[in-house]
């Protein structure tokens, strides 16, 4: 993730790690403030910071965590 991000973007900068062999958590941040971070067009911030845990349960299922923080809002 960039330390300084003074260019947002649409989608933001997102960054992936596996905390264990079966969870990954994906981060992201910088995303311009016109976009929408679920369906009906809530606003946010330029900090807004998205976190997405998948998690594998077992060969068919995924378990999806989405964590949103954003400090102005």
């Amino acid at each position: 993730m960039p330390k300084d991000i003074t260019e947002p973007r649409w989608f933001g900068y997102s960054v992936g790690k596996w905390t264990d062999p079966t969870t990954l958590v994906v981060t992201t941040a910088g995303l311009t403030d016109s976009t929408w971070i679920d369906n009906t067009g809530r606003p946010h911030s330029d900090q807004l910071v998205v976190e997405e845990t998948y998690h594998r349960v077992d060969d068919l299922n995924i378990d999806l965590t989405v964590k949103i923080t954003d400090p102005v809002m």
